[in-house]
């Protein structure tokens, strides 16, 4: 997959898909962190390594499932 950017409430972001479904996350050129998916009963939950907060991975994660539709 090819890196794509998003829109969130104005500031656009950069996410690089990388081999194992994690997406780092890049806001300026700065790499804020990576996402992955983590699979559950419950339905898809975006998880980071830390620097992301949940909320804005779960935010990230709704785009990145959207643009893989």
């Amino acid at each position: 997959m090819e890196p794509f950017e998003i829109e969130i409430t104005g500031i656009n972001y950069e996410l690089v898909p990388l081999t194992n479904e994690s997406y780092e996350v890049y806001e300026a050129g700065k790499l804020l962190g990576s996402i992955q998916p983590k699979v559950t009963v419950l339905g898809i939950h975006w998880i980071s390594d830390g620097g992301i907060t949940a909320d804005f991975a779960a935010q990230i994660g709704e785009l990145i499932e959207e643009h893989d539709m």
